[in-house]
């Protein structure tokens, strides 16, 4: 699994082979329903913040009353007891398991959907599009459900241990911020290379240089259509920004200049964001 759209194609089909209906029908119909085929449901987001409890943050208000979840309560009706990252490890994993039609199943798809739904976030809405972040947990090289796959229940549990994640609810808003600036830049420089005067060749020309076998027309017919990409992915009505674990084993962590990737190749408007974005976000004292 390389791509956010492959994990989110299994999820969908997990979703779609009600592979939650026997732990909670609720949850299982707004899951369900949240990962629409053109991309997540807006109207279904809420679901993500009711089923925290079970994916390890404190505060949400359960609504499946689970062996776990009891034990956390005092027999006197005191306010529960805030468990400890190993025991929602435990909450998570029994969540997968009541989910099997079969109990001796193996549970660890169930876990990294469970795991992929803690760690995916609406943002913000911007006009008629959604804005969406996937945030893995830094500790994780690989997307996860291949974190998850046929390993041992002991494993399972060391791997939901994780949550730090590579972005952070600061770096989740930037990118919806930035989105609104991106839409309009890459609009404008669309519109202006596409009929293109003097001042805008000189600009093409300038900063995109001209090479041996190319002329200023080809290069500026080139620089169009990629503003015409970006334009694109920006008037789209989902948009989801995703760390890609896999790309931080690869060279494309140390480039100096690409900060994000708008994959062409995924089923869903994803763009990748890669750790420069990070280093280069803010602008020194020469204003570089």
């Amino acid at each position: 699994m390389y791509l956010f759209g492959e994990c989110y194609a299994l999820a969908r089909s997990m979703l779609g082979g009600k592979c939650f209906q026997k732990w909670s029908p609720d949850y299982q119909a707004k899951l369900e329903a949240l990962f629409g085929e053109a991309g997540p449901d807006e109207s279904q987001a809420k679901v993500l913040e009711h089923i925290q409890f079970y994916l390890g943050s404190p505060g949400a208000p359960p609504a499946v009353k689970t062996p776990s979840m009891i034990r956390l309560r005092h027999r006197d009706n005191a306010p529960p007891r805030i468990p400890t990252p190993l025991q929602y490890a435990d909450i998570l994993i029994e969540a997968a398991k009541a989910s099997l039609f079969k109990p001796t199943a193996p549970f660890h798809d169930e876990c990294a959907l469970l795991k992929i739904l803690k760690h995916f976030y609406f943002v913000s809405r911007c006009g008629n599009q959604s804005i969406w972040v996937a945030d893995n947990p830094v500790a994780y090289s690989q997307w996860p459900f291949n974190v998850f796959g046929g390993k041992s229940e002991r494993h399972i549990r060391e791997a939901l241990l994780h949550n730090t994640e590579v972005f952070g609810a600061a770096n989740r808003q930037l990118f919806s911020d930035a989105f609104t600036i991106a839409r309009k830049w890459s609009m404008d420089a669309y519109a202006k290379t596409s009929s293109p005067d003097a001042r805008t060749i000189e600009l093409v020309k300038r900063w995109f240089g001209v090479g041996p076998k190319d002329t200023i027309e080809t290069v500026t017919r080139w620089v169009s259509m990629g503003f015409g990409f970006i334009s694109e992915a920006c008037n789209s009505k989902h948009v989801i920004f995703a760390d890609h674990p896999v790309y931080r084993n690869e060279h494309r962590n140390n480039l100096p200049l690409a900060s994000a990737d708008y994959a062409m190749d995924e089923a869903l408007p994803v763009v990748s964001i890669y750790q420069p974005f990070f280093k280069y976000k803010n602008k020194d004292r020469t204003g570089k």
